[in-house]
C-alpha cells in the first residue's frame, strides 16, 4: 500500500493502517512524522542518529539540532526547507536564463516559416493565375477552331 507518512524515529513509511498507531498510542505520538520519503535513513545524522532538519551553509552540507549545537555553532545555518526553496528558485532562475535563448530562436524561426509561407501562397496563387489565364486562351483557341 501506498506510504502517507515515513517516521523518523522508527525509521519507516507507514501506509494508513501501520500509521494508525503513531495517531494513538502515546509513546508513538511524540515521533517526528514526514512525508513519505524512499531513503529515510539518508534523512538521519549519521553521527548523532537524528533527523537532518537545517542546512550549514558555510559547509554546504545538512546538519541535525545536534551539529548545529556541537560543531556548527558560529556558521550560517537555515532550515532545510529554506535551503530546498532558495536551491529550487536558483534551479529555476539558471533554466529559465538556457531556455530564454532558446524560445528566442524559436520565436525567429517560426516568423520565418510564416515569411516563407506567405511567399509560397502568394508564388501558388500567381501560378494559379497564369494557368487559368493559359486555360483561357487554349479554350478561346479550340472554339475558334472548332
Amino acid at each position: 500500500m501506498k506510504a502517507l507518512r515515513s517516521c523518523l524515529v522508527c525509521l519507516a513509511s507507514c501506509c494508513e493502517t501501520h500509521l494508525k498507531p503513531h495517531l494513538t498510542a502515546s509513546r508513538l505520538k511524540r515521533h517526528r512524522l514526514t512525508d513519505p520519503v524512499e531513503n529515510l535513513e539518508g534523512r538521519m545524522c549519521t553521527i548523532h542518529d537524528k533527523p537532518l532538519e537545517l542546512f550549514c551553509k558555510t559547509d554546504q552540507t545538512c546538519v541535525c539540532m545536534l551539529c548545529l549545537v556541537l560543531d556548527h555553532k558560529s556558521h550560517k545555518v537555515i532550515l532545510l526547507k529554506e535551503q530546498l526553496e532558495e536551491r529550487k528558485k536558483s534551479d529555476l532562475g539558471r533554466r529559465e536564463t538556457k531556455i530564454h535563448p532558446m524560445i528566442q530562436e524559436t520565436r525567429l524561426k517560426i516568423e520565418e516559416l510564416k515569411r516563407l509561407a506567405k511567399l509560397s501562397k502568394e508564388a501558388a496563387e500567381r501560378e494559379m493565375a497564369d494557368d487559368a489565364q493559359v486555360f483561357t486562351a487554349l479554350i478561346q483557341f479550340l472554339e475558334r477552331v472548332y
